[in-house]
């Protein structure tokens, strides 16, 4: 499991996922996309589907939202004496990666008990990434959109116009 956290003028998702990956990456959030995705099988039966229920998920799925919260927290209260002051400097990385089986990609990950300086599942592993010169997403020529027209300054009869081109 992975969190991001972007902060204004810092590299954006799109930069860490690496050129053209935005539009090629999708979410897996009901059974359609699952078997698009060939996370369920085209022969399985719908209701076999349903049933592929992950024990523990939300045991895995608490540390993810408990990090997203705290990340929140020192974020909204950046620059202000508080009881949280203290993990800016703790929590300082653009993306922070949890491994919580040695499945897939973490399977030659040890063990928590027997990790030891190597990386181990249920631990928190922070990463800095870098923006991505020329990214399409935030890179500086994108950050200011330049209008055409001053809409403070337009009439209602104009603004009409304006709708009505659309």
């Amino acid at each position: 499991m992975q969190v991001f956290r972007y902060r204004p003028g810092g590299p954006c998702y799109a930069c860490l996922l690496g050129e053209g990956a935005m539009g090629s990456v999708e979410e897996i959030s009901d059974e359609a996309s699952a078997r698009r995705s060939g996370q369920i099988a085209s022969f399985v039966s719908p209701e076999d589907a349903q049933a592929m229920v992950q024990v523990g998920l939300s045991s895995d799925i608490s540390p993810m939202c408990n990090l997203m919260v705290k990340l929140s927290l020192v974020e909204l209260s950046r620059g202000w004496a508080s009881g949280i002051s203290s993990l800016e400097e703790e929590l300082p990385y653009d993306l922070y990666i949890w491994a919580n089986r040695r499945e897939r990609h973490y399977c030659s990950w040890k063990g928590f008990s027997e990790a030891g300086h190597i990386p181990s599942i249920l631990r928190w592993y922070g990463v800095r990434t870098q923006r991505v010169k020329g990214c399409p997403i935030c890179s500086p020529s994108t950050e200011k959109m330049v209008l055409d027209t001053d809409l403070e300054g337009l009439e209602e009869e104009e603004m009409q116009k304006m709708e009505g081109e659309r």
